[in-house]
């Protein structure tokens, strides 16, 4: 899938991903067009984190407190979410439609925050932080920097994560060669939330493939 752009809004957004509940943290920055709509965004933190795409996801738009809501507090109405999700709810409780929604409707100035929620089971929560508003320039999406890679897919969640790497770590643990071969299954043979260079080559990559063609 290409992303399109929006060419009624030339603007640029420097997005900061933190995927919540995890130390140290693990983040990205993107550079994507304030344009794209909310499902052209999933499409491309996807391809930055390192996600395989297999599971439910959606978007919410958090209130302004003192302490940023978890996913599911945020009231349906200020939740996005692609449309076989949004049929399973009543109407008086559906989101809106992730696909119908762009970027630049959710986020406008620097601070602005949104949420994006991935895998509802194990409850993968990013916190999205608008940094920068630009022209536009360059190609779009691209990725301006990052630490570490988004866990494995199907892990247990932040505790499941927690529990498969600490017995990673410690060859004394009962379940170490466990979790040694689960990493392996996964594609984390190595140490498997560095992000090495070949790593990160692939995750540009990724991103690449996902620009307009040039004109």
């Amino acid at each position: 899938m290409h992303l399109t752009t929006d060419t009624a809004t030339p603007q640029a957004y420097l997005l900061r991903v933190t995927l919540r509940d995890i130390d140290p943290p693990v983040w990205r920055e993107l550079w994507v067009d304030a344009g794209i709509t909310l499902r052209q965004l999933h499409a491309t933190l996807q391809a930055a984190m390192g996600w395989k795409n297999c599971h439910l996801h959606g978007f919410a738009l958090p209130d302004k407190l003192p302490q940023l809501p978890r996913y599911w507090r945020v009231p349906a109405l200020m939740r996005f979410e692609p449309e076989p999700l949004r049929e399973e709810s009543p109407p008086d409780e559906r989101a809106s439609d992730d696909a119908r929604t762009r970027l630049r409707q959710v986020m406008r100035k620097a601070g602005d925050q949104l949420l994006y929620l991935y895998d509802f089971g194990d409850s993968w929560e990013h916190v999205l932080t608008l940094q920068q508003v630009a022209p536009a320039s360059g190609p779009l999406p691209r990725l301006a920097g990052a630490a570490l890679m988004c866990p494995p897919e199907d892990c247990g969640g932040v505790p499941g994560l927690v529990h498969w790497m600490d017995a990673w770590d410690d060859p004394g643990h009962p379940e170490h060669d466990d979790a040694r071969a689960l990493m392996r299954r996964l594609g984390r043979k190595n140490d498997p939330m560095e992000l090495t260079p070949s790593r990160l080559a692939t995750l540009r990559k990724r991103i690449a493939l996902l620009r307009p063609p040039p004109q």
